[in-house]
């Protein structure tokens, strides 16, 4: 009996040891790394895309407003 003990204590251990190396394979491998490198690239280029094309938009609204102020006023010096 204690034998069938000692041989089950040692595939429990031996299955641990085995995930444990699966583990730190799975931390050395990097071979999906460059896939997430350029998705976070991606996603940081879009959040700063879509920053500045508010900023953008409030710009061109600015410059559109101004140049129709100056065109009314123009055309009701000239009416």
């Amino acid at each position: 009996m204690n034998h069938q003990n000692d041989i089950q204590k040692s595939a429990v251990v031996s299955r641990h040891a085995g995930i444990l190396n699966l583990f730190k394979r799975f931390l050395k491998d990097e071979s999906g790394q460059g896939t997430a490198e350029y998705a976070l690239i991606l996603l940081v280029v879009l959040m700063m895309a879509n920053t500045f094309k508010k900023q953008f938009k409030g710009l061109l609204d600015s410059l559109m407003k101004g140049l129709s102020t100056q065109i009314s006023e123009a055309t009701e010096d000239t009416g």
